[in-house]
């Protein structure tokens, strides 16, 4: 990973970058917020030296700003060293971010404009995407740059390691897209996010362990038992704060994401009576969780319930090609497996899985159709 900038991956088995968690935004440990519109939020972090690494998320534009002095970190623009685009943000506008101290940007597929005077003239632009900007700055494609390099540790139960999803088929997703990626899994059946954050439990003490081996991580995923958000909210809730907080006292700009899981025909009808019922309640119980967590969520379940509306209810689904579910009716099929790592890739890296040529086990049609559910969920409508 030598001179490449690093990025660790953690995915913990609670069954989660993000669609809009615009109330994470408020609670960062006293850093400044702003909602910047309706939709559209940005976000302090620390970077871990004296300075902020600056995080827009949500969906919609960023607007223009008459001037440099009217962006509301201006104030503190010389001291952010990196700026995060969530998937979702459409159109960056004029003097948002010329007076910061970045070198490098690179915006997610969603971005396809960007307006006058947006980045400091020294700072590479990259891009997933086509993009016009109102000056004419040069934006180079991504896969033309010298690929990023991320660690990723993915923590989780069943969920997580049915068909070897992150080693097998996210590595290999990200890598195709020209991402240098290391994966790691810490993984145990119908473990708990309570037992993961507790060192003096064996699953616990697994992953203080690799915590505390170095501090190279990029992004930790964290994966709930898939029905405990909402039968111990409390317990999930204090697991994802714990982990969260023991995460960032061992990584240095290190992004946390919830692996948010879906609702399951087994049982749906303990929780909301319909399976897009029970991932709605799973939904909110992360979104609320993440909030709480200052993390971010990556929408697995949101894109089952898109396959499941759209291809399954009116056939009931098992007859149907697109049907996600083991003979169980909780655990994912490699379909499943593969729509969760198209997901993780676009909320994680802000790559756009429509864009990568990478089918693993499925025909290709399947994965096209797949990618572009990912695609919806995370970056919206084309």
């Amino acid at each position: 990973m030598k001179n490449f900038k690093k990025i660790t991956v953690v995915i913990l088995s609670a069954a989660l970058l993000c669609a809009v968690l615009l109330s994470a935004c408020t609670k960062d440990e006293g850093l400044p917020y702003w909602n910047l519109s309706s939709t559209v939020a940005a976000r302090f972090s620390d970077n871990g030296n004296y300075g902020f690494i600056l995080t827009v998320e949500g969906s919609g534009e960023v607007r223009d700003y008459p001037s440099v002095k009217d962006a509301p970190w201006y104030a503190k623009s010389g001291r952010v060293t990196e700026i995060i685009i969530g998937g979702g943000i459409t159109y960056i506008g004029d003097n948002a971010f010329a007076q910061t101290a970045v070198k490098t940007v690179t915006l997610p597929a969603s971005v396809t404009a960007i307006g006058r005077n947006v980045f400091p003239e020294n700072c590479i632009v990259y891009s997933n995407s086509r993009v016009e900007a109102a000056d004419g700055r040069q934006i180079i494609p991504a896969g033309e740059a010298e690929p990023q390099s991320y660690k990723i540790l993915f923590i989780g139960n069943s969920y997580t390691y049915y068909n070897d999803m992150p080693e097998k088929i996210f590595a290999p997703l990200a890598r195709a897209a020209g991402a240098d990626v290391t994966v790691e899994s810490i993984t145990t059946g119908a473990q708990n996010m309570s037992n993961w954050a507790n060192p003096a439990h064996e699953d616990g003490a697994r992953v203080e362990a690799a915590l505390t081996a170095a501090n190279d991580y990029d992004i930790v995923v964290l994966q709930e038992q898939s029905f405990r958000p909402l039968s111990n909210y409390s317990g999930f809730l204090s697991g994802v704060q714990t982990l969260a907080a023991r995460i960032r006292a061992t990584q240095t700009d290190c992004k946390v994401f919830l692996y948010e899981t879906w609702g399951n025909p087994a049982r749906a009808g303990d929780y909301g009576g319909t399976v897009p019922a029970m991932e709605a309640k799973l939904r909110t119980a992360y979104e609320n969780a993440a909030a709480e967590a200052g993390a971010s969520v990556s929408y697995v379940g949101k894109a089952f319930t898109y396959v499941y509306e759209t291809y399954n209810l009116a056939s009931e689904g098992k007859s149907s090609p697109m049907w996600l579910y083991r003979e169980d009716d909780t655990h994912p099929l490699y379909m499943g497996s593969y729509l969760a790592a198209c997901v993780h890739m676009a909320s994680l890296l802000g790559i756009d899985p429509e864009t990568v040529d990478y089918d693993g086990d499925l025909n290709a049609q399947t994965a096209a159709t797949l990618k572009e559910v990912a695609h919806r969920t995370v970056f919206g409508d084309k």
